[in-house]
């Protein structure tokens, strides 16, 4: 029995060794996980610690969601992030700022809380600021739209960018720091 036991232990360390890389989270789980708490990291994403990210984004007035995913997760959508973040932003059904991290491409966008291309430019700037650090990044990101929506109240005069006008440009190009990039 012992035998059997080590044998059975060996083979399964060996699938494991041989598997591939877990599975990227679909968009409807993606969804699904935004809806419960705003910040949701897949496994196999990009190391950012989501801890204070979580609870900055639980102190603000204002719904910013933020989905941190592996590289893969663009697969289905071209490798374009701008498409990704679209179809999450489209099954979370709900006015806000987004943004979504897809290995080391970013797209950031507002439904109905910012003026249009505000929500990108404050990534652009937060990423430049903290070139290396996206955890840093990210907090800057998020206290930079908290204190925009508050002065703008919130309204419902921002424009639902994911639909309407885009931000971020398409995967070539954008700003980024610390190996996370514009898309």
């Amino acid at each position: 029995a012992t035998r059997l036991t080590i044998a059975v232990a060996a083979a399964t360390a060996l699938l494991g060794l041989f598997a591939g890389p877990a599975t990227a989270a679909t968009v409807d789980e993606v969804a699904a996980a935004l809806k419960q708490n705003r910040v949701y990291r897949a496994s196999g994403a990009e190391d950012i610690s989501t801890e204070r990210l979580d609870q900055r984004v639980a102190e603000v007035a204002t719904p910013i969601f933020v989905a941190i995913l592996p590289d893969s997760a663009r697969e289905p959508y071209g490798g374009v992030t701008k498409r990704l973040a679209a179809e999450i932003v489209k099954r979370v059904r709900q006015n806000g700022t987004y943004m979504v991290i897809s290995g080391t491409k970013w797209f950031a966008s507002s439904v109905r809380t910012l003026p249009e291309g505000r929500a990108n430019a404050l990534a652009e700037q937060a990423f430049a600021d903290h070139d290396g650090n996206p955890e840093a990044a990210l907090l800057q990101w998020v206290g930079g739209v908290a204190s925009e929506a508050s002065a703008a109240g919130s309204s419902a005069s921002g424009q639902d960018e994911t639909v309407g006008a885009s931000q971020g440009g398409g995967d070539t190009g954008g700003g980024g720091a610390g190996g996370v990039i514009a898309t």
